[in-house]
């Protein structure tokens, strides 16, 4: 790894060494950061139980094709997700690893492909600093970690542009004079197209759109023609058009790219891909997927806010800014890198990276619906800017003063105080007192007054330490702090008398509901409609997969002798004043994070009425025991 460390024998040995071996670097601080304690926590609501969930569903009914959770459809997400998680479950089991296995094994996937993008567009030694940088952010863990398909979109989406590069590799070398182009050639337009088929697998048209978009941007810029002439004859449109940022996006000019990008055959592969899985979970269903998926989920996401999911144009530069932390505090200095070369005209690889974040960043801030994974898929490409300024500042060959980056080290050193400070406050407020979780301020703090010592006469040392304390950091939140908050997650107790309930015991919740306890209940859970007071009626739908009835706690109990009910002690006598004299508190426990507590009902014999208990039972491993109704 030629200029990471300053000349000197002591390093020149672990100099070489890195330099042969980067790939181990890259499995090292990935096993540490995505792997390590990677089943240790159970499923976090809402998302992770909802996909864990329906791909046990679908493997317990031996159905790769409709996704059910909860005894329903889920409509939100396609499937290749649920795939991936039922090879896993056959692989490990039904266990927690196994729900997030293929998030790890794909988000490692893409910090090689970050790895490979940075040793195509710099040098080995970017991409060796982009593959760790992206590996110890905030998001990036989160959506490795998580039982969610994220980390699946992420992967094939940069997938499908590390092959763009990499057909273009030639043009892309610095001072090449050769043009890039869409690819021409069969063996990277199918293998390019295919993976974006995944990608529409993986979460619906995103996957395809977005990364076209950006190589699309890229394209226009750099086929823009040079000849001012032609546009001098076009007339008055022709001078409208000589504005800079208004020249790409000149009508004939914009179609000769377009068409260029061979967008039918896309669509025709994506179709032959994709296609299938999409037109028979439509006929199993009805049509109720396709009109879910495609009109709620997309137009319904894109033209309106979804669970006060909503945000400014401030919204997803703040997310990045909290996504992308720690290497988020060398916002200034990259910034001010970038500045100086654009002032020297942008390298074609820095002009692509930054097209990747800004059509990512702004076509989802048109969105109504705002969620900071939406813009996860920029971590890649913001890790490459961010590494080309890390291995200018440790070879001293930053165009910017050092002082910026040092500055890097004394904001790390600031950033410890308040997250020491929010973790006493959570701890206190939310946490029962579990004040050791105030330890992950530390490697921050010792990281920043290293960083701050080396950096004024040892740069690349400086970087060194900057990144180990990264892989620190992010290792002990991930393999300990979530291990230390799951323990405070009590209401196992509730879920582990559901789970001995006889398979079909109908279950209800009043007033609450988590995804979770689906999954830890072993059960369908109805949700009851508190402001149904009928007291007659029927519990039943006209398809399997169709919404669970919302009927009222009487009808339901009505229908139902056996039922058992679960609310909270705030609604708890609300609930008994509906149900019959027969129900009786079975258990009790803490709500995760409410100042409430779960109680659970069950009808019994006034003589064996059962004494409520808080006592705790280990978590169970996902199961599910529901059957298609």
């Amino acid at each position: 790894m030629s200029n990471l460390f300053s000349e000197g024998t002591e390093l020149s040995a672990i100099k070489n060494w890195l330099s042969r071996f980067p790939l181990l670097v890259i499995f090292s601080v990935c096993g540490l950061v995505l792997f390590l304690n990677l089943g240790g926590p159970r499923l976090w609501d809402r998302d992770e139980p909802r996909n864990a969930g329906c791909a046990a569903e679908m493997l317990e009914r031996g159905d790769w094709v409709v996704p059910i959770f909860n005894d329903q459809l889920r409509h939100q997400k396609p499937v290749l997700l649920y795939w991936l998680m039922m090879a896993s479950y056959s692989l490990f089991g039904q266990t927690e690893f196994a729900a997030r296995f293929a998030s790890a094994l794909l988000g490692t996937g893409t910090v090689l492909l970050t790895f490979a993008l940075g040793s195509m567009l710099y040098s080995r030694v970017v991409g060796l600093w982009s593959a760790v940088i992206l590996s110890t952010t905030l998001m990036f863990g989160v959506a490795s970690r998580a039982a969610t398909p994220d980390a699946t979109l992420i992967f094939f989406m940069t997938a499908g542009l590390t092959i763009f590069v990499a057909a273009n590799r030639e043009s892309f070398r610095n001072g090449s004079m050769q043009p890039v182009a869409f690819p021409n050639s069969w063996k990277w337009l199918l293998l390019y197209f295919v993976t974006l088929s995944l990608a529409v697998l993986a979460k619906g048209l995103a996957g395809f759109v977005v990364p076209m978009a950006v190589i699309g941007l890229f394209l226009l810029i750099e086929r823009l023609p040079v000849d001012e002439s032609d546009h001098e004859r076009s007339g008055f449109l022709g001078r409208v058009f000589r504005f800079p940022l208004l020249r790409i996006w000149q009508p004939i000019h914009f179609l000769k790219t377009f068409i260029s990008m061979r967008p039918l055959l896309g669509v025709l592969v994506v179709f032959a891909v994709a296609g299938p899985w999409y037109v028979w979970v439509g006929l199993r269903t009805d049509g109720e997927f396709l009109r879910r998926f495609f009109l709620d989920e997309h137009l319904g996401r894109a033209t309106s806010s979804f669970e006060n999911h909503s945000g400014g144009w401030w919204y997803y530069p703040v997310a990045i800014m909290v996504g992308f932390f720690p290497w988020s505090l060398l916002t200034l200095p990259v910034c001010m890198e970038l500045n100086r070369d654009r002032r020297e005209g942008f390298e074609r690889s820095t002009a692509f990276l930054l097209g990747w974040v800004a059509v990512i960043v702004g076509l989802f801030s048109l969105v109504a619906t705002k969620l900071p994974s939406y813009v996860t898929p920029t971590y890649p490409a913001l890790a490459l800017l961010v590494g080309v300024a890390i291995d200018r500042f440790a070879r001293g060959t930053t165009k910017t003063s050092p002082i910026w980056f040092r500055l890097v080290f004394l904001a790390m050193i600031l950033a410890a105080i308040p997250l020491g400070v929010g973790l006493v406050y959570a701890a206190n407020r939310f946490l029962e007192g579990r004040w050791e979780l105030v330890v992950l301020a530390f490697p921050l703090l010792v990281g920043g007054i290293a960083g701050w010592i080396l950096s004024k006469r040892q740069p690349a040392r400086a970087a060194v330490a900057l990144g180990v304390t990264a892989v620190v950091w992010m290792t002990m939140l991930w393999s300990w702090g979530t291990r230390v908050v799951d323990s405070i997650r009590g209401d196992d107790h509730v879920w582990s008398q559901v789970r001995e309930l006889p398979e079909g015991t109908p279950v209800a919740t009043y007033r609450c509901l988590e995804s979770s306890w689906v999954v830890y209940g072993g059960h369908p859970i109805f949700e009851l409609n508190p402001d149904d007071h009928s007291t007659e009626g029927v519990v039943e739908r006209e398809r399997n997969w169709m919404p669970l009835p919302r009927v009222s706690p009487e009808v339901f109990a009505a229908n139902f002798a056996d039922a058992v009910f679960v609310t909270t002690e705030e609604y708890l006598a609300e609930l008994q004043q509906r149900l019959p004299e027969s129900y009786t508190v079975l258990a009790k426990e803490n709500y995760f994070l409410r100042d409430q507590r779960l109680v659970l009902l069950k009808a019994v014999a006034s003589e064996g009425r059962v004494a409520e208990s808080d006592s705790s039972h280990p978590a169970a491993p996902i199961r599910n025991s529901s059957k298609s109704r």
